[in-house]
């Protein structure tokens, strides 16, 4: 608001936009998919549960000739009606764990088929103990509604009356067993679809608990865009242009009291985005027959501070390049030890090439300034997450957008 009126941004009708970090990776549209497959999921349980007290009290409408004959032994009701329980206990029990091995077993495959960036992430089932007593849960609630019926009539019944009218009934064993095998069928749907509906609805609600490396609930990310400023359009001057705005907007940052660190970095990490530069310690070779892949970030030098990524050998790049220095890089442990085991990867020379890159274009060469712990430099559903961070240079190129991490002294956002 404070830009003046006849500026490009404001002729433009620009204006800045604050989403969490959820809203940024699970659109609008997503969300509301979540909601109705959420409630089509709740009907079906509903759906599901009729079924299985219907099952269950077909089941013990045909066992009534057993049931007047325990009562004409003097069997007390009490009696009949723990039996009855236990065998309902059984059998939910027997179609939770059906449900969770279903879940665990074709969860994973389900979810190779629909990986995608913004695919939902509950696909992917790991084992969880709230969500086998969800199952066991929902197998037995639904045992006990269907428990009422049964218990109800024989408590309630004549036995006189039940005698007469069932004494010589015929259960027809084959049919009960068909039909209590149907029975264990219909709970463990109802449980995988209980457990299904509830897992949908954590995504909805949040992105989910990952193994970041980093507590990313206490770094900022904030994204600004520059397309809408004249630079100069050859390079490297349009790259320092940019350049020199991000360096003003981290100086911005850094200024405020709070701040603890803060930096500037070409694509958010965690985006589980495919794997963007290819390395090989050969200096000739092509995209193709590279030796291996790594996703790679531009980043100033701050990057490790705001994360509070340790540093297991070296140290970041400098935050100024100085004309003829070599590029320099820092990469993960786990990338340094499949190119360099059991030596040291400091001051080792790797070779990059992106696949913009033109055949004829030379491979460019990297040497190693730090190494890293491991972290999450990708995503949960990414290919590789070994990382190589060059610095946010005209050397490597400057985007026109940026985003921005900070972390504050007091752990706040």
């Amino acid at each position: 608001d404070r830009m003046d009126p006849e500026s490009e941004t404001r002729q433009s009708g620009f204006t800045p936009e604050l989403k969490t970090f959820r809203d940024l990776y699970l659109v609008g549209d997503m969300k509301v998919r979540a909601k109705v497959l959420f409630a089509l999921s709740l009907l079906f349980v509903l759906v599901s549960c009729a079924n299985a007290a219907n099952l269950l009290l077909i089941e013990f409408l045909g066992s009534r000739s057993e049931t007047a004959a325990s009562i004409a032994l003097g069997i007390p009701r009490f009696a009949i009606i723990r039996t009855l329980a236990m065998q309902v206990a059984t059998i939910a029990l027997g179609s939770a764990l059906i449900s969770i091995f279903v879940l665990q077993s074709l969860g994973p495959l389900l979810y190779g088929y629909l990986k995608m960036i913004n695919g939902p992430f509950w696909l992917r089932f790991d084992f969880a103990w709230h969500e086998v007593g969800m199952g066991f849960a929902l197998a037995s609630v639904s045992g006990f509604v269907a428990l009422l019926a049964p218990i109800f009539y024989i408590w309630r019944m004549d036995s006189e009356e039940l005698i007469r009218d069932h004494g010589s009934a015929n259960r027809g064993t084959g049919r009960s067993l068909w039909r209590r095998l149907l029975l264990i069928g219909q709970l463990a749907m109802l449980a995988v679809l209980g457990i299904c509906a509830g897992l949908l609805l954590q995504t909805n609600q949040k992105i989910g608990k990952s193994q970041w490396g980093y507590d990313a609930n206490k770094v900022f990310n904030g994204k600004i865009s520059t397309q809408s400023m004249r630079f100069p359009y050859t390079h490297p001057a349009r790259s320092l242009g940019r350049l020199a705005v991000h360096r003003k907007i981290l100086a911005a940052f850094r200024a405020l009291p709070a701040t603890a660190a803060a930096a500037a970095i070409h694509e958010s990490p965690g985006y589980s985005g495919p794997p963007n530069v290819r390395y090989s310690l050969k200096p000739s070779f092509q995209f193709a027959d590279a030796q291996g892949e790594a996703f790679n970030m531009r980043a100033t030098e701050e990057l490790f501070d705001v994360l509070e990524v340790p540093f297991v050998a070296g140290a970041v790049f400098p935050a100024e390049e100085i004309e003829g220095s070599p590029n320099y890089c820092v990469i993960n442990a786990s990338l340094a030890h499949k190119l360099w085991p059991n030596q040291d990867p400091l001051n080792q020379t790797v070779y990059l090439r992106w696949k913009w890159m033109k055949p004829e274009d030379k491979s460019m060469p990297f040497v190693i300034h730090g190494v890293v712990r491991d972290f999450q430099a990708s995503g949960p559903t990414a290919k590789t997450n070994d990382s190589i961070t060059v610095p946010l240079s005209p050397r490597t190129d400057v985007r026109g957008s940026a985003h921005y991490l900070v972390r504050n002294k007091d752990g706040s956002i």
